[in-house]
């Protein structure tokens, strides 16, 4: 295939490595970011083994390792600090090929970016097959687009009309805290149809979250609506040790299945594809494999459009599964029926736990056709 030029709407995670894919395949990349230059916002973010295979297979393992940190151990409690499980993470990276790493996104940004051209201020209004067209009113044009431009995705209105986001009823807490939970651990906290978790970052730094009802959230001081007081350690600690600028409040949206992901050479990558709630911590990762699949895709022989679609064929059937267990594990985690919920928990054997993540992760990016 000779090379291309590709015009990737959102410099996110998803659309920057994309870029990367396509620069790898031979091709030439230019990303349009609808926000300023410097505006990457972002809290914590756990990379499973699946999520770090695949940059590893973009050329980014190195720099990955350099800004992470590794997460070892897993402890799920209930909200007075009784443990309900707890997961080896070490040994569920042994046996994926990769270890469970975790970043801060602006860091994650920052090496995902580095020689790749960005163009910031880009907000896109209409998609075609030759390209996009700008809120300023001008073209870009491009031989294939692909649209990683997010849960709101301009470009999947042009692949699939009328495709909407769905509001899950429920809102999340994010902040970075400057307090150390103990190298390597991670930790979730089961309330009454609530939750709160966290991780340890690098250099003494620490990431959290809470997720609830919406209506338990809109109006009120986020911290306050975490309530320091309603969880056990190291939750209040963490709370304390967060300036309120490092604090993000975000709706919780999804898709249902798509049909399509592509219409000719159009595309769609990441939570434009396939958006799914937060609760296994794979949104960010499947649009890693996304970018992973695509680029074996583009090394293939065969014409753009189909490169595209077999992309898609790829990806679509694991992507939807993801979506499907994140929705059904969030349904567990937040559960108003704390008893049965916790029982189960406490009566599930790490073994047995362990083995569900790890077919989970096996087969990361399959191959086109496979």
């Amino acid at each position: 295939m000779r090379p291309r030029r590709f015009v990737i709407v959102g410099g996110g995670i998803g659309g920057l490595c994309a870029a990367r894919a396509v620069a790898l395949a031979g091709h030439e990349a230019v990303v349009l970011e609808r926000s300023p230059s410097g505006a990457t916002l972002g809290a914590g973010l756990l990379l499973w083994p699946n999520a770090v295979r695949a940059l590893d297979a973009l050329g980014l393992g190195a720099p990955l390792r350099a800004i992470a940190a590794p997460a070892r151990r897993g402890t799920f409690r209930d909200s007075t600090g009784r443990t309900l499980s707890s997961v080896d993470l070490d040994a569920i990276g042994s046996r994926a090929g990769a270890p469970m790493l975790v970043v801060e996104r602006p860091a994650l940004h920052e090496i995902l970016a580095e020689g790749l051209t960005v163009r910031y201020d880009a907000a896109v209004s209409a998609v075609d097959q030759q390209g996009v067209i700008l809120a300023d009113g001008e073209r870009v044009q491009g031989d294939a687009v692909i649209g990683a431009d997010g849960i709101g995705s301009v470009v999947r209105e042009h692949v699939c009309p009328g495709a909407r986001p769905i509001d899950s009823g429920h809102t999340v807490i994010r902040g970075i805290a400057a307090h150390d939970i103990g190298a390597g651990d991670t930790f979730e906290a089961w309330g009454r149809g609530e939750i709160v978790g966290g991780a340890a970052l690098p250099g003494a730094r620490s990431y959290w979250f809470y997720e609830a009802r919406s209506e338990h959230v809109d109006g009120r001081d986020p911290l306050a609506a975490v309530g320091a007081e309603r969880w056990p350690a190291p939750m209040p600690a963490q709370l304390a040790a967060t300036p309120p600028e490092n604090v993000l409040v975000n709706r919780i949206l999804r898709l249902g299945p798509l049909p399509a992901w592509t219409r000719g050479t159009v595309a769609l990558l990441g939570d434009a594809a396939h958006a799914m709630e937060p609760n296994l911590g794979q949104g960010a990762a499947q649009s890693i494999e996304d970018a992973d699949a695509l680029l074996l895709a583009l090394r293939a022989d065969g014409d753009l459009a189909g490169a595209l679609a077999a992309y898609a064929a790829a990806r679509r059937r694991r992507a939807q599964m993801f979506q499907r267990e994140s929705s059904r594990f969030a349904r567990l985690a937040l559960s108003t029926h704390t008893g049965p919920r916790n029982l189960t928990m406490r009566m599930t054997p790490e073994a047995v736990r362990r083995r569900v993540m790890e077919r989970l992760l096996r087969r990361h990016a399959p191959r086109p056709g496979a």
